[in-house]
């Protein structure tokens, strides 16, 4: 099986990190039922490792109330610009 990947561009970061900081106050706290202050976004040292190898992008700390310990969450995040809407499942 064939590895696909799109080659890095700094265009394309920067899209994706205004995805994500949209996806923090838009999508991240209802897809929890939370507030925003909630989440916590975890800076891992690996964290380009984990993309690249397991496809993991973020990683979230969720704090539930009637929960002990926060929940936490791995995530892929993929944004894709309107152009290649067509190529959604």
């Amino acid at each position: 099986m064939a590895l696909n990947f799109t080659p890095f561009s700094h265009d394309n970061q920067d899209f994706s990190n205004q995805g994500h900081k949209r996806a923090r106050t838009e999508i991240y706290p209802r897809l929890f039922n939370v507030e925003g202050d909630r989440i916590s976004y975890i800076e891992l040292a690996n964290a380009q490792e984990r993309d690249y190898n397991q496809g993991i992008d973020k990683t979230l700390s969720v704090s539930v109330p009637g929960f002990h310990g926060n929940l936490s969450f791995t995530v892929q995040e993929r944004f894709r610009r309107h152009m290649y809407a067509s190529y959604r499942i």
